[in-house]
């Protein structure tokens, strides 16, 4: 089991361990099209990832930072959560043994600076990321996922509900 830690100030949820996840509403221009796709409410995920009495997140994103790419990277928790649009952050177990959370970072820590896409097989995005990393630990989460049709283009995006609808995971806490 994880344990509260302080993160810069802001306490972490109890509970929390490496490889859960954290969901957020992004501020990114595509969250507003993600969130009117989707029910949850949330448009961004990533992977928690604890890492010397410090929480990070992995995830595939656009570009946050000057001067960066759009890609696979890892944050700390906080700047992460200062990107949530409305401070809307909510954190979820994964119900699976501690080596399997083992397993799903590092499946997703090995992505890292792999492109982000949402359309480009060569990329990848932060929901397909998370369903990637714990499909190599042995415990997919995706529950469906949504055909977009766009010009010359059908892709299956798998949306943040995908991901909460599974039974693996439960919601420890939220903001607001």
């Amino acid at each position: 089991m994880g344990l509260p830690l302080l993160c810069w100030g802001n306490r972490v949820p109890p509970l929390v361990e490496s490889g859960d996840l954290v969901f957020r509403t992004g501020d990114e221009a595509i969250s507003s099209v993600i969130t009117s796709m989707d029910s949850s409410g949330f448009s961004h995920v990533g992977i928690l990832y604890l890492d010397h009495q410090q929480y990070y997140v992995i995830h595939a994103t656009p570009a946050e930072h000057p001067g960066a790419r759009d890609e696979v990277v890892v944050d700390t928790l906080e700047f992460f959560k200062a990107r949530a649009k409305y401070h809307r952050v909510a954190y979820y177990h994964v119900s699976a043994p501690e080596l399997a959370h083992r397993v799903a970072v590092n499946a997703a820590l090995a992505q890292r600076g792999r492109p982000f896409s949402v359309l480009d097989a060569r990329g990848i995005y932060c929901t397909e990321l998370v369903d990637q990393a714990w499909a190599a630990a042995g415990y997919p989460l995706t529950q469906g996922r949504k055909t977009l049709h766009l010009p010359g283009a059908t892709v299956e995006l798998i949306l943040p509900q995908h991901l909460i609808a599974s039974p693996r995971l439960k919601n420890i806490a939220a903001t607001q």
